[in-house]
């Protein structure tokens, strides 16, 4: 029996250091949640979630026409909560944690994802670090190939993560890192599967004409 999938894309944060919100940003036609919505279907992922603010709930109904298996849920105070309120919107088997700002994810990587939560329990996506890293102490952090940069998608099953969120609830734990409380509540180790450099995070206004590039080329490619 084939497992439903369900992926939560949080768009419910503030854009602060973007200065405008991010996620309604117009990339010649395209969003950040556009982009997010047209890789998951492109994955045949079943059902997406997202997690909207007052400022992206428009744009989300606007989805929500277009594709019937979409839901729209409100975010929390923080990312923690966001994701919970969406935890909680889906019955499906697996969940695939999203942040709406990293809108170059392919989906490639979503299909791998699915892949290796279904053979290794979960799947958090990210790059080996390429540079090296030093800490505000000045203390250099070796070694490289021990360092993993994580990014979204974080997968899991989901009633195994909703567990997880539900005590960092309890806890008041504001969480900003699905791996980290789901290792923490479930005393496992996460599994890591190989993400792309592409799959950035837009968080300022100079990582525009980077975004602005790649959703070109992806374009062209079409």
């Amino acid at each position: 029996m084939k497992m439903k999938t369900c992926a939560v894309i949080v768009a419910a944060g503030s854009s602060t250091r973007m200065g405008f919100n991010k996620i309604t940003y117009d990339f010649g036609g395209e969003t950040p949640m556009s982009l997010c919505v047209n890789a998951m279907l492109g994955a045949e992922i079943d059902e997406i979630v997202l997690v909207v603010s007052d400022k992206t709930v428009d744009l989300a109904k606007s989805l929500k026409r277009l594709h019937d298996d979409i839901k729209i849920v409100y975010g929390g105070s923080h990312r923690g909560e966001s994701v919970f309120n969406g935890l909680k919107a889906t019955d499906s088997d697996i969940v695939l944690i999203h942040d709406c700002a990293r809108c170059l994810i392919t989906s490639d990587i979503v299909k791998k994802s699915v892949a290796d939560i279904i053979e290794f329990g979960s799947s958090i996506v990210g790059i080996n670090d390429i540079d090296t890293t030093r800490s505000k102490e000045n203390h250099t952090l070796y070694n490289r190939d021990d360092l993993f940069l994580t990014q979204t998608p974080q997968g899991f099953f989901k009633n195994e993560i909703l567990e997880c969120y539900e005590k960092a609830n309890k806890d008041l734990i504001e969480a900003t890192d699905d791996c980290a409380i789901y290792e923490k509540y479930s005393g496992k180790k996460a599994h890591f599967t190989q993400g792309s450099v592409i799959n950035q995070k837009l968080t300022k206004q100079e990582d525009i004409a980077f975004f602005d590039a790649i959703i070109k080329s992806y374009k062209e490619k079409k």
